[in-house]
């Protein structure tokens, strides 16, 4: 009798992000697709310092960013750019199934095409 916990394909994650924008992320694959577990701490922080350095490049192209209250800061095409980049570095491209619902309660799926942009597809 499966309890829902043993199949990786139910796993979620609800995320607030600037705008009025919330995500869903959701793993859309099974247990042979997770990566070996535990990362390593040395993992971990190449891949802070690769987000870093992204972020720095993405907040030179006015596509990525906003100006709030004098402040630059990445908006959603930005962190979804940094998120699939960094799941392709976890070895779960194309595992992980990730909508946004906009502040009028629109959901699409976000798509990371193959130059690293995301472009999103309306859900019916």
């Amino acid at each position: 009798m499966s309890n829902g916990v043993s199949n990786a394909g139910n796993a979620f994650l609800g995320l607030v992000a600037p705008n009025g924008v919330h995500y869903l992320i959701r793993f859309d694959g099974d247990h042979a697709n997770l990566p070996p577990n535990p990362f390593s701490g040395f993992d971990l922080d190449g891949w802070n310092m690769e987000q870093y350095v992204l972020m720095q490049q993405l907040m030179n192209n006015s596509s990525y960013y906003s100006v709030v209250n004098g402040n630059k800061i990445l908006n959603n095409k930005g962190l979804e750019r940094i998120l699939f980049k960094t799941l392709s570095k976890m070895n779960l491209q194309n595992k992980v199934i990730l909508q946004k619902i906009d502040d009028n309660n629109k959901v699409s799926t976000v798509n990371k095409n193959s130059d690293g942009t995301t472009t999103s597809v309306p859900c019916p």
